[in-house]
């Protein structure tokens, strides 16, 4: 669907001006510029479009064809808006129509046994700035990410050291 001009919405109220001004049988280029909001080439574009006709040198358009070509466009504008906000609304019914998020249940995995802190036995640091993950399912990945995270709050200096030092020499047989 094309673009609205900006006045588009302000048809309505650009209506009741126009009916307010009963003593005002034409309407010239300036004041369609005032009521729409424009500059001079959009409202003599626009003077053509409502049934503007030449009077002399100049455009005019006469009260009663602008107020009834500024019904046309209202109702095509309450008729797109309508449309409009069905389509959110259809949009938003099939959005909570759709299953929530998954919940995953944390895995019973056995706290890690370590005398000293060491990674992971899953984790492997194979070159600095490299390191690998092996699990099973997606419950164990984030079991080996939890106990990663976890030996890193228990001991940061053991965790920045196994970063630094490259491959880790006891979990190379993985």
């Amino acid at each position: 669907m094309a673009l609205k001009p900006h006045w588009y919405a302000n048809i309505p109220k650009i209506r009741r001006t126009v009916t307010s001004m009963t003593t005002t049988p034409m309407f010239d280029r300036q004041a369609i510029q005032a009521l729409f909001g424009v500059k001079a080439r959009s409202a003599n574009n626009l003077m053509n479009r409502l049934g503007g006709y030449p009077i002399g040198g100049a455009h005019a358009v006469s009260r009663e064809s602008l107020l009834e070509r500024l019904d046309g466009l209202a109702g095509t504008a309450l008729s797109a808006e309508a449309e409009r906000k069905a389509k959110v609304v259809d949009a938003i019914d099939q959005l909570r129509r759709q299953a929530g998020p998954r919940r995953v249940k944390a895995p019973d995995l056995p706290p890690p046994k370590r005398g000293v802190s060491q990674l992971p036995s899953n984790v492997q640091i194979t070159a600095m700035g490299e390191m690998i993950i092996r699990y099973a399912s997606p419950e164990e990945f984030l079991g080996v990410i939890n106990a990663f995270a976890q030996f890193a709050v228990d001991d940061y200096a053991s965790f920045a050291d196994s970063l630094q030092s490259g491959p880790s020499p006891a979990n190379t047989a993985l």
